[in-house]
């Protein structure tokens, strides 16, 4: 199967922004729901500033791939497209997010409610104890 450079393109521009923002909700969610800064279901807001910023780094790494590919031409004489490199280091950087990221995702997005209010309040329990 060959996929047409505007399929890459489409590709790339739906994996980059969720391979920057998955790890800005796994940084920010746990840690809001426990302090209190997040009501349980409510997505932080630099998820989205990693959606924003997954549309920019789409286009510089498809800048990237566009000047690996015409230096690879270059040694090997035969020509790359821009996009089938675009496409792999897009492939390689998505497969790394998935290995590193998707274990706390899938916890963060599995957590129950009850047991994060509980644990919100045992917090509280101990951050008063404390002051003490």
């Amino acid at each position: 199967m060959r996929l047409s450079k505007n399929t890459i393109l489409l590709i790339g521009f739906i994996l980059w922004p969720l391979i920057i923002a998955i790890p800005q909700f796994n940084s920010k969610y746990s840690t809001g729901l426990l302090t209190g800064k997040l009501e349980y279901g409510e997505i932080p807001p630099e998820f989205y500033v990693g959606l924003i910023s997954g549309l920019f780094g789409a286009l510089f790494f498809w800048g990237i791939g566009i000047l690996v590919a015409k230096v690879i031409t270059k040694f090997r004489k035969t020509e790359l497209r821009g996009s089938i490199t675009y496409f792999y280091i897009t492939l390689f950087f998505f497969s790394l997010m998935l290995i590193t990221q998707s274990k706390n995702f899938y916890i963060a997005i599995t957590l129950d409610k009850d047991k994060v209010k509980e644990t919100r309040e045992l917090i509280k329990q101990y951050e008063s104890s404390e002051e003490n």
